[in-house]
């Protein structure tokens, strides 16, 4: 991860950044990238006054460590759809227990 890259997103208009991984196979977001390194991202991003968002397979059991570091977004795919694969439909009762579990941890 780049964090060097954070004031040029800035001085080229950039209004936020977002890390997310694009493997998949090599596990989420919290399996690659280490908690220190994801709040640097966060405070050079704040910063640089950008907004900032993680994503990369994320899960329900990630959203309390997550949201303590305070990102201004979580992105959520595959956690949305049915059988929390990101190539079938949305699922209604995904959405909910995502949003429910968001309202506990903000």
């Amino acid at each position: 991860m780049e964090l060097s890259l954070i004031p040029a997103l800035k001085k080229h208009g950039f209004y936020g950044a977002m890390i997310d991984t694009a493997d998949k196979e090599s596990g989420s977001l919290r399996q690659v990238i280490s908690e220190e390194m994801l709040q640097s991202f966060i405070s050079q991003c704040r910063q640089q006054q950008l907004f900032c968002g993680l994503a990369g397979s994320l899960s329900l059991a990630d959203i309390p460590s997550l949201t303590r570091l305070n990102p201004d977004y979580l992105g959520f795919r595959g956690a949305l759809c049915h059988a929390h694969q990101r190539t079938e439909k949305l699922n209604p009762f995904a959405f909910k227990a995502v949003k429910e579990q968001l309202a506990k941890n903000s």
